[in-house]
């Protein structure tokens, strides 16, 4: 049986290196990590030399191919490296709100390759695995995980660890959220929201 991490929206590794500390990860596990951020991607890269693990200038999502990407700016910032980056269209995606008031307002929008995380977990892993997912994906989560409950690939992960973004992404709410994790119990996978 295999140990099976999928790092999804690495950033700068922050994430990463959390969860190599909580589970005590060395090079009996694998690690897929992915992040669509050219500049962030450069940094996780360059920060965090791991043989066992495998970094993928990607954004998961629901298919395989090309998705338009919004990298936000940190007010006062100069590179677009702000955590609110995201494939939501920007009519629905607004990160900067009363309740943080941090996040960036300025976005530089280029196109991503991306790739169908359901599929990918299936094809990376087996039934018996332990497999760990951390999604931090701005509000992609919900149709990732819509996908990956309607696949059965959900079976496949041993705890979700997940940042849901309902309250910038206008098309969710609290109780879609609410739904979406009920929904993911009842498959018996644990979910967590603060990692």
């Amino acid at each position: 049986m295999k140990k099976i991490y999928f790092d999804c929206g690495a950033h700068f590794g922050e994430g990463l290196r959390y969860f190599i500390d909580k589970y005590k990860m060395d090079d009996s596990w694998k690690i897929f990590s992915f992040e669509p951020n050219k500049i962030c991607f450069e940094k996780l890269v360059l920060d965090n030399p791991l043989s066992y693990a495998t970094f993928i200038n990607k954004a998961v999502w629901v298919f395989d191919g090309s998705v338009n990407f919004n990298a936000e700016y940190p007010p006062g910032g100069k590179d677009a490296i702000g955590a609110g980056s995201s494939i939501m269209p920007l009519e629905y995606w607004h990160p900067k709100s009363e309740n943080n008031p941090g996040a960036g307002d300025v976005f530089d929008t280029y196109n991503v390759q991306c790739i169908d995380l359901s599929n990918f977990i299936a094809q990376n892993s087996s039934i018996g695995d332990t497999v760990i997912v951390k999604l931090d994906v701005e509000g992609s989560e919900f149709d990732i995980l819509r996908k990956m409950l309607s696949d059965k690939t959900i079976k496949r992960i041993s705890v979700l660890y997940v940042e849901f973004h309902d309250f910038c992404y206008s098309k969710e709410s609290c109780q879609s959220k609410d739904e979406l994790i009920s929904m993911i119990q009842n498959e018996g996978v644990p979910v967590y929201g603060h990692f």
